[in-house]
C-alpha cells in the first residue's frame, strides 16, 4: 500500500490551537509513571503541542515532532517543549533515545507500517508508545443530536478516507509491542457556544466543505444550536478518550 501525506491541518493552525481540547493530566501522569525514565518524550504528529504541553511537567526534554510548518508557527505557549519539523515516519532523531512516544489524534494520518518501524528505532528498550483518539463530544442530549446531524449529514461527504479509522476508535489497527493495561480516561472542559462552533470548524471535513462552498458549514446549524444552548454561558463538554499503550520489549 502506498501512502502520501495529506495536510488537513495547516489551513486552520490558529483555530486548532484555540479550539482543540487538552489531554487529562491523569493520563500524562500515568504515562510518566510507566515510562522507564523521564529523560526524553516525543510527541509525534504534535500539531500545536496539545499533548506535548502536558508532558513537559514530567519529562526533562519534550520534543514535538510535526510535519506542518503552519502548526509549528502557532505553538501553545509552553516552556520546555521543543518543536521539530519532520514527518512521523522519518523524524531524524537518534536511535534508542525516547522513553515515551505519544501520538495524539494523529495516527490515522500516518503511513503506519513506516511509523511503527520508526518507533522501534527511536524507543529505548522498555520505552512506551501511547496512542490516543477521541470522537464526538457530548454536551446535552439535544445538542449531541444536532452535532451528530452536522457530522452525518452536513459535512459527511467531505471527510477524508482516514475518518473510518477514527470512527472505529482505532480498533482495527495492529499496534506493535506489548500491551500495557491502561485505565479509562476522558477529556472534559467548559466551553462557550462560540468555542464549540470554533471546534467544529477545526474538523477537516468542515474545512473542506468551506473550501468547496465558500461558506462555513456551521452556519447550517448555528441558529438551532443557539436556541438549544439557551442562557448558559458555558457548558461542560466531554469526550470519551481511547488510549492504547504498548511497551517495547526489554532486551
Amino acid at each position: 500500500m502506498s501512502w502520501t501525506f495529506e495536510d488537513h491541518l495547516s489551513s486552520a493552525a490558529n483555530a486548532y490551537r484555540r479550539y482543540r481540547p487538552s489531554y487529562p493530566p491523569a493520563l500524562l501522569k500515568f504515562l510518566a509513571e510507566n515510562a522507564p525514565n523521564h529523560d526524553i518524550a516525543l510527541d509525534i504528529g504534535a500539531g500545536n503541542g496539545q499533548a506535548a504541553a502536558g508532558l513537559a511537567h514530567y519529562f526533562e526534554h519534550v520534543y514535538a515532532i510535526e510535519k506542518s510548518q503552519e502548526q509549528i508557527d502557532q505553538p501553545l505557549p509552553t516552556a520546555g517543549v521543543y518543536f521539530h519539523r519532520a514527518p512521523a515516519e522519518d523524524t531524524g532523531v537518534k536511535d534508542s533515545c525516547a522513553d515515551l512516544i505519544t501520538v495524539a489524534q494523529a495516527l490515522h494520518w500516518f503511513d503506519r507500517p513506516a511509523f511503527y518501524n520508526e518507533a522501534e528505532r527511536i524507543l529505548v528498550p522498555g520505552g512506551l508508545l501511547a496512542v490516543f483518539t477521541y470522537g464526538q463530544p457530548s454536551i446535552h442530549p439535544a445538542i449531541d443530536a444536532l452535532l451528530e446531524e452536522y457530522n452525518e449529514e452536513v459535512i459527511a461527504p467531505y471527510w477524508p478516507e482516514a475518518k473510518h479509522v477514527v470512527d472505529d476508535v482505532y480498533a482495527s489497527l495492529q499496534l506493535p509491542f506489548d500491551e500495557v493495561p491502561t485505565p479509562h480516561f476522558r477529556m472534559r472542559t467548559k466551553w462557550t457556544l462560540d468555542e464549540v462552533l470554533g471546534y467544529l470548524e477545526t474538523w477537516s471535513a468542515s474545512r473542506r466543505y468551506r473550501e468547496a462552498h465558500g461558506t462555513f458549514p456551521t452556519d447550517q446549524i448555528r441558529e438551532r444550536l443557539t436556541a438549544i444552548w439557551g442562557e448558559e454561558t458555558r457548558r461542560v463538554v466531554t469526550w470519551p478518550l481511547t488510549v492504547f499503550v504498548r511497551r517495547k520489549p526489554r532486551k
